[in-house]
């Protein structure tokens, strides 16, 4: 893999240094990369992309949560069948109990924002992760009421590389701030 990289980008640099080479320049007086200048780390990618895919399911959860109309059938292709989600309000532990939760306690705030800091992932096994998030929380209350807090999640995820999002399986939210009534903005 690592040598097709490396052929590939050796091909990229002719074409750029011979593309982008000042009119007037000879052939043999333009500049080419060697295979051996090139150096492409195929971990560093591979990493990234994973962290890219588990970015991307945190974003489409808080999309679905914060959504005033929390439809629970979008979040059927986020969560695994088996799920554990321990939340400051209770326990989850399958999808119609995700359902009640929508309805009941994510409703009752009438705008919702989430700000991520501290992402950060491990993995656990192959396809298999941990991820760790920090959220800055906004919220407003149907009495318009301002509220806020801060939680650090922990989320266990199985990925199936094939499939548009990896699934959650558990999610585990310790409460840094509790949820206070806060002077609006």
């Amino acid at each position: 893999m690592k040598n097709k990289v490396s052929l590939f980008l050796l091909v990229l640099g002719f074409f750029l240094a011979t593309a982008c080479a000042p009119q007037g320049v000879s052939h043999s007086q333009k500049v080419m990369p060697t295979e051996s200048s090139l150096s492409v780390n195929v971990e560093n990618i591979q990493n990234n992309h994973i962290k890219m895919r588990l970015l991307t399911l945190v974003h489409r959860w808080l999309e679905l949560v914060e959504n005033p109309d929390r439809k629970s059938k979008p979040f059927k292709a986020i969560i695994a069948d088996d799920i554990y989600f321990d939340f400051s309000s209770g326990a989850i532990e399958n999808f119609e109990g995700l359902e009640a939760w929508l309805k009941g306690p994510a409703s009752s705030v009438a705008y919702s924002k989430h700000d991520l800091s501290e992402f950060s992932f491990e993995t656990m096994g192959e396809n298999q992760y941990t991820i760790y998030v920090t959220m800055d929380w906004e919220g407003l209350l149907p009495s318009g009421e301002h509220m806020t807090a801060k939680t650090r999640h922990m989320w266990t995820v199985e990925d199936t590389p094939s499939e548009t999002f990896a699934r959650i399986k558990t999610i585990d939210v310790e409460v840094l701030k509790p949820f206070a009534v806060t002077q609006g903005k």
